[in-house]
């Protein structure tokens, strides 16, 4: 079964601006942690250049993760499982990169924000995904 080409398009985009809210809340928080002002933009903790890695590493990783994910025909386990694995892949890349390049991309506390943020974020996504397909699908309505 193939993706609604819809779907398929909207995907990556709503992925990528999720990742990017992801990350500017994570700097945000990262800030307040750090009894800094939260408006501010520091490249000591996070720097800009890495969010190109990190839309790059996260999209392959969707692509190849849930490649042929239907989310109607999946169960929310399965989505929990996919959304882990890609974060946690990912997560793991950004760092080990981060250390062999020997860079300073962002601080401890703002990876550990993107990732909790961008796992909470995705998944609810593919949940209200999975929601929204389950319900069109279940009343009978044609996406096309």
């Amino acid at each position: 079964m193939q993706k609604n080409r819809n779907v398929r398009i909207s995907d990556p985009i709503l992925d990528l601006i999720l990742l990017f809210l992801s990350v500017r809340v994570a700097i945000i928080m990262e800030r307040i942690y750090h009894g800094k002002s939260w408006g501010g933009l520091d490249a000591h903790s996070f720097d800009f250049h890495a969010l190109f890695f990190i839309f790059i590493i996260w999209i392959i990783l969707i692509q190849i993760i849930e490649y042929d994910v239907v989310y109607n025909r999946v169960s929310i386990w399965h989505i929990i499982k996919n959304t882990a694995l890609v974060n946690f892949i990912g997560i793991t890349t950004i760092i080990s990169l981060d250390f062999l390049l020997k860079t300073d991309f962002f601080k401890r506390s703002t990876i550990i924000y993107i990732g909790f943020l961008s796992f909470i974020s995705l998944l609810l996504r593919r949940v209200w995904t999975k929601s929204f397909l389950s319900f069109v699908h279940h009343d009978g309505l044609d996406m096309k």
